[in-house]
């Protein structure tokens, strides 16, 4: 390869890993979350992994994924159990942390999913989720949700969890600028030119349009939600609640 092509080469590699630290703000708000020394940490629709990194003094990482071939997204994945979401293969309260990043959106059933990170969880772990307020269709077809802020609270609630906190991520700019990004990506999507879109519109693009809204923030259009939330005592969960439900349809099944 010719010397140009090589810098060429390396400035888009560049790009491109820039272009996925633009999850920053999810970055930084998950390096926030810190489990005790020795804990045991599942994620819920892990992929390939990515916040591994933030628990290195977990006892054990366990990621959980479909797989492949009965996934939308076909990214790499590391998991180390391929499994129905909805029904994890894995003993009642092993773990102290779960997470479950950008995934409840791709199920249609994720009251169900909250149903099985709340068994698996132990009484007074953690839940660590993130979920979109606002996004282009992806992944499709399974591509089945939006949250809000009070949407997302409820769900978790009547899953049986407590001390839910949601904090908004990337404000009404970051808003203008991905619908701008997805309108011109589109254009340019199955040509030579899309992946130099994605480093460049990615890198200097968005990331200009994110710090916009260090400038003039606001939080009623977002892109992002960020949100912990704590396994509740059995004493404490609603009778009436969605995990209550889920196991009333199982039941019902058998």
């Amino acid at each position: 390869m010719a010397p140009d092509g090589k810098i060429r080469s390396g400035a888009l590699a560049w790009a491109r890993r820039n272009a996925r630290e633009l999850n920053w703000e999810i970055a930084r708000d998950m390096g926030a979350v810190a489990p005790a020394a020795g804990a045991a940490v599942a994620d819920i629709g892990c992929g390939a992994k990515p916040y591994q990194q933030y628990f290195p003094g977990a006892a054990r990482y366990l990621g959980i994924d479909l797989p492949a071939e009965r996934s939308a997204n076909k990214l790499e994945k590391r998991a180390d159990v391929y499994a129905d979401l909805r029904r994890l293969p894995i003993a009642d309260e092993s773990f102290d942390v779960v997470l479950c990043t950008q995934v409840l959106e791709h199920v249609p059933e994720p009251a169900r999913v909250l149903a099985e990170a709340h068994r698996i969880l132990r009484t007074g772990g953690t839940a660590v989720l993130t979920v979109p307020f606002m996004a282009a269709e992806h992944e499709e077809p399974h591509d089945y949700l939006r949250f809000t802020s009070y949407g997302i609270a409820d769900l978790l609630e009547r899953c049986g969890f407590e001390a839910v906190s949601v904090k908004k991520q990337f404000g009404f700019w970051s808003a203008i600028g991905e619908m701008i990004y997805w309108h011109y990506h589109r254009k340019v999507a199955g040509t030579r030119w899309e992946k130099y879109w994605f480093a460049a519109g990615t890198t200097i693009f968005l990331r200009g349009f994110h710090l916009l809204n260090r400038l003039d923030p606001d939080e009623k259009l977002v892109l992002n939600l960020f949100v912990t939330a704590r396994k509740a005592p059995v004493e404490r969960v609603r009778e009436s609640g969605a995990a209550n439900e889920v196991r009333e349809q199982e039941e019902v099944r058998l």
